[in-house]
């Protein structure tokens, strides 16, 4: 039996075998195809940050920051304090815009496989804004419901003090459309982002190594700077009395709407003059899904997907109260409730900084190696591959269904839905 030392020393004459022949390989590849520029996975040369390409690139993610930078976070002052939705509806409204991140994978599938005019890319961005940019202007253009409060400074007294008189009971019902346009912007904006993903990819593989990740890096800054401005336009500009706020006026929700929509069109022509794209030649989709489905099979997947699905599920549990809480236990304003996200978003910019320290972990034999090993001698199942795909689809399925149930009056009170607190007021 083998001492802890001894299995030390292979583990690392392994890795610097492994790391020797990558390297020996690089150079090889790097000589024939780019010899310019070392360790570049693609021809053409690292973009710069300032040319066309890189500006039509990084205008996606500034609108996907802005967009995403938004909506979570007009639950709140708008369905919440506004419509007086309950807890049921608003969890259920924080989730519906979530799932369509869940569809990243097979929006994938879709842009990767069938291609619009020889282009795999720029079309799907273009539609997606465009899909997004009309839900936000019908938004904006319907006609805004009366607030659950007919006077601002009823939602000070208590509950039992509150008689139906003071209310438009019928506002809570009016937030279910809102959230299917939201849920559909949030789908539309995911077409685009992820086909901008795939763009990413393409121009981060021309870099060399000096400076591979740099595009990485200018695209989700720019994504969290737009993200920090529209919280900051939320919670100063949406804080009027109606909105649970504490200025005097503000800005109303389709207002914000309007602004997004504006703010979506232009990305549509920068998209198809800036971003750069080569015409792709379609390939057989049965042998992708064959692949996919045989990649599924091995553990290397099956066991990272579990655990991102059984991670994300137990970190994503909260409570239907949350924002009935904050509303009428707390008091808290809109301004309040962005500020928390600003000072999130900032203390998640300075902790990445933090973190660029670790890249010098590469020196290091590191979880790369053990991926690859699991990839080797991992095996492969295909009950697993079964049970795998079986779980996913059902809970995708399951959680789109019951939290549409959630926001609409004739199916909100069904217990798949978590039901319905007795009435205050009859």
């Amino acid at each position: 039996m083998p001492t802890t030392a001894q299995v030390s020393l292979v583990e690392r004459v392994s890795y610097i075998s492994s790391t020797t022949k990558d390297k020996e390989l690089q150079g090889d590849y790097a000589g024939a195809a780019t010899p310019d520029l070392e360790g570049a996975l693609r021809e053409g040369g690292a973009p710069s940050l300032l040319s066309r390409e890189s500006f039509g690139l990084l205008a996606q993610y500034a609108a996907v920051g802005l967009v995403y930078g938004t909506l979570p976070y007009t639950i709140y002052p708008f369905l919440q304090s506004y419509l007086f939705m309950e807890g049921t509806a608003t969890t259920s409204a924080k989730a519906l815009l979530s799932i369509p991140w869940s569809l990243k994978v097979f929006i994938g599938m879709i842009t990767d496989n069938f291609p619009i005019f020889g282009y795999r890319r720029r079309p799907y961005m273009m539609f997606g804004w465009s899909a997004a940019a009309f839900c936000l202007f019908f938004m904006a253009l319907k006609p805004l419901p009366k607030p659950y409060y007919k006077d601002p400074s009823y939602a000070n007294l208590e509950p039992e003090m509150v008689t139906p008189d003071m209310v438009n009971g019928d506002s809570p019902d009016e937030g279910g459309i809102y959230i299917i346009l939201m849920m559909l912007t949030s789908l539309g904006y995911l077409i685009a982002d992820v086909a901008a993903d795939a763009v990413v990819v393409e121009y981060a593989q021309r870099e060399p190594i000096a400076i591979r990740g740099r595009t990485q890096t200018a695209i989700y800054t720019t994504r969290t700077f737009f993200q920090i401005f529209a919280q900051c336009i939320l919670g100063f500009g949406l804080n009027g009395p109606e909105y649970g706020g504490d200025f005097s006026k503000g800005m109303s929700i389709t207002t914000v709407y309007l602004i997004l929509g504006i703010f979506c069109i232009p990305i549509v022509p920068l998209t198809w003059s800036f971003v750069r794209e080569e015409k792709y030649v379609r390939e057989s989709f049965g042998a992708y899904v064959s692949n996919l489905w045989e990649a599924i099979q091995t553990r290397a997947f099956y066991q990272i997907i579990a655990y991102s699905f059984f991670s994300g599920v137990f970190a994503s549990i909260s409570w239907t109260a949350a924002d009935p809480v904050q509303s009428i236990w707390v008091k808290a304003t809109n301004l309040n409730y962005n500020l928390s996200g600003i000072f999130g978003n900032i203390v998640m910019v300075v902790t990445l900084t933090a973190l660029l320290s670790l890249g010098f972990l590469f020196m290091l034999p590191a979880q790369k190696e053990q991926t690859q090993e699991l990839k080797r001698n991992g095996g492969k199942s295909k009950l697993m591959g079964i049970i795998t795909v079986f779980y996913c689809l059902f809970a995708l399925c399951w959680s789109i269904m019951t939290n549409i149930l959630a926001i609409f009056p004739e199916t909100k009170c069904l217990k798949i839905t978590g039901g319905c607190p007795p009435k205050v007021h009859d």
